[in-house]
């Protein structure tokens, strides 16, 4: 009893962290002032991992709102989570007839929340704005509804593997024998193992589906990666695992077949 209460705990758990991570959406925080220069940008709110980050600002005179595309110079300051100045990037060069570009390598960025500052001033003026960003897996950002599918998901293929497991153990592929002469051939000794290849395929499912969760809202990086190269060596053991099976598989009908033939033979196995 206490053993299925732990179980409906742990699934009630899997259920409900998803729903308690969900992040907030990006912000931009603009001050705004009666003189000074206004600052616009062209920066997302989501991006996808291991991307190069490019975007652009345009600056505006804020008393007129002419575009300022010569003699200022602007400055973008990037933040990780744990407050690191991660880069700082000058330009006081416009493209594109208005943009003051900023690319920011992909070396910088790892799953999570970045904090950015844009400033520029000329000899006169000067603004600043900022905002956030918030770096995924798939460039979007993960919602409640995304969390419910995933775990339910994740809960699907684990109770599928469990079953798989289960109903392998409960399948008995042994051959039926009566006074050493073979009655019949039992095929479920085919089946158990191909259960168990299942339930495998399964269990890779669930692990897939625990590391999205753990990146995408417990920004649990450590143990997300852990479980995605653990995953991934799974994945290789796959083909390896299947090759065996069907050596298995065609040395069993090889045995199969010389067993029927001693059984019409009326002789018993050697």
């Amino acid at each position: 009893m206490r053993g299925m209460k732990a179980i409906v705990a742990l699934l009630a758990l899997i259920l409900i962290l998803p729903l308690a991570s969900a992040q907030g959406q990006p912000f931009t925080q603009t001050e705004t002032f009666d003189e000074g220069l206004t600052i616009e940008h062209g920066f997302l709110t989501h991006y996808v991992t291991n991307t190069t980050i490019a975007g652009n600002i345009h600056v505006f005179n804020t008393s007129n709102g002419v575009p300022i595309i010569t003699g200022a110079t602007c400055y973008y300051h990037l933040y990780n989570s744990t407050g690191q100045h991660i880069a700082n990037i000058e330009e006081s060069t416009v493209s594109e007839s208005f943009d003051y570009e900023f690319e920011i390598d992909a070396a910088n960025f790892t799953i999570g929340d970045y904090l950015w500052i844009a400033q520029c001033n000329n000899s006169v003026a000067g603004g600043f704005l900022s905002g956030t960003y918030e770096v995924t897996n798939s460039g979007q950002a993960p919602t409640t509804a995304h969390g419910i599918i995933y775990a339910l998901l994740l809960l699907t293929f684990l109770v599928l593997a469990l079953v798989c497991f289960y109903t392998s153990y409960l399948i008995d592929g042994r051959d039926t024998y009566s006074s050493g002469h073979l009655i019949e051939i039992n095929y479920g000794k085919y089946l158990k193992p191909a259960m168990l290849i299942v339930g495998y395929i399964f269990l890779l499912l669930v692990m897939f589906f625990a590391s999205e969760i753990s990146v995408n809202f417990l920004q649990v990086e450590t143990f997300s990666t852990m479980i995605t190269v653990m995953n991934q060596l799974m994945w290789y053991l796959l083909a390896p695992i299947m090759i065996l099976y069907g050596a298995y598989v065609f040395l069993q009908i090889l045995a199969d077949s010389k067993l029927t033939e001693l059984k019409i033979r009326g002789l018993k196995p050697r």
